[in-house]
């Protein structure tokens, strides 16, 4: 884990010694859940999971990410930034968080 002079969380780096894991769960408890709107339409959004979520990334037309197809440790805690696409007609009101490692992920419904 790097972090800045203050303890925050720079980054992180995983390790698969025997490569990433093929199998997928049911669930690994990923939650996401919106911590501010901005008035440039930015949507701060905070990812967490339960159990090892591997490559996390979003379903959110009309957004994009600051970041996308991370992994998050078990308990951890993500906050990301999606912007507005320009030109795109209308973001969708909608955003979902995944995983390649698990069947199921997680929505959260935009206000507008």
């Amino acid at each position: 884990t790097l972090r800045d002079a203050e303890g925050r969380t720079l980054d992180r780096a995983f390790f698969f010694p025997e490569g990433l894991p093929a199998d997928r769960r049911r669930d690994v408890g990923l939650q996401i859940s919106e911590v501010e709107k901005r008035p440039t339409g930015d949507i701060i959004v905070s990812i967490s999971a339960e159990k090892l979520a591997q490559s996390v990334h979003f379903e959110a037309d009309g957004y994009q990410s600051e970041d996308e197809f991370f992994h998050l440790a078990p308990g951890d805690k993500r906050t990301i930034r999606l912007s507005p696409l320009k030109g795109f007609p209308k973001p969708a009101a909608r955003i979902g968080v995944l995983a390649l490692n698990a069947w199921s992920g997680a929505t959260l419904e935009i206000s507008r």
